[in-house]
């Protein structure tokens, strides 16, 4: 796999936004999930009534998620086959292609560990509509790591499907910032616009 660094002249390999891997703050490993399953999840849109809003009506689903969300989601679901992303983590990441339009239902390489939970709500909200799901979410982990499955049943939680909006995606090459601040390669915010260049180590 090759690795790039960033580069402060024009390059061909140009990334053109950045969204992170991390939902609810609760994924222990960001970048091996989008190696292994080729997708990438749509930050703020990995709920039920996203997927259910989008699947009535893709033209009108932004007005179902909540204000402070839409701008997020929106610049992911407008991003072409073709667009370069930058996954951060930290000090690192990966460079992925868009290599499908959005998708909307269950992403079946992951699931969602949560405690129970009073709100009465079957499915996991959004963290601006319900703070009793948000709260309840312990850990995203991949389905294909039985143990852990195994290990949140045993302290009584739950387990959900993931549901999201998500691409598939290339994994073009690892990303090493080479020294320079995570934070000026791309924002504190899920997801932005931020011209990177690139070229190999």
């Amino acid at each position: 796999m090759p690795t790039f660094i960033p580069s402060s002249d024009t390059s061909p390999v140009q990334s053109t936004l950045f969204v992170r891997q991390n939902p609810w703050e609760r994924s222990q490993d960001k970048l091996g999930p989008v190696r292994r399953s080729g997708k990438i999840h749509v930050p703020y849109a990995h709920v039920k009534s996203s997927v259910d809003a989008f699947l009535t009506n893709p033209t009108t689903f932004l007005s179902a998620q909540p204000p402070s969300h839409r701008t997020y989601v929106d610049l992911c679901v407008r991003m072409a086959m073709g667009t370069l992303v930058l996954i951060p983590d930290g000090n690192k990441g990966l460079l992925v292609r868009i290599t499908s339009p959005v998708r909307a239902g269950i992403m079946d390489e992951f699931c969602v560990a949560t405690r129970p939970r009073d709100c009465g709500h079957s499915y996991l909200h959004h963290g601006k509509e319900c703070e009793a799901c948000h709260n309840s979410v312990k850990a995203i982990f991949e389905t294909a790591r039985p143990d852990k499955l195994v290990s949140h049943l045993r302290e009584g939680g739950l387990v959900e499907p993931f549901y999201a909006l998500w691409f598939s995606v290339e994994i073009v090459g690892d990303v090493d910032y080479n020294g320079v601040d995570g934070n000026s390669i791309a924002g504190r915010q899920s997801v932005g616009t931020w011209v990177r260049n690139w070229v190999l180590h």
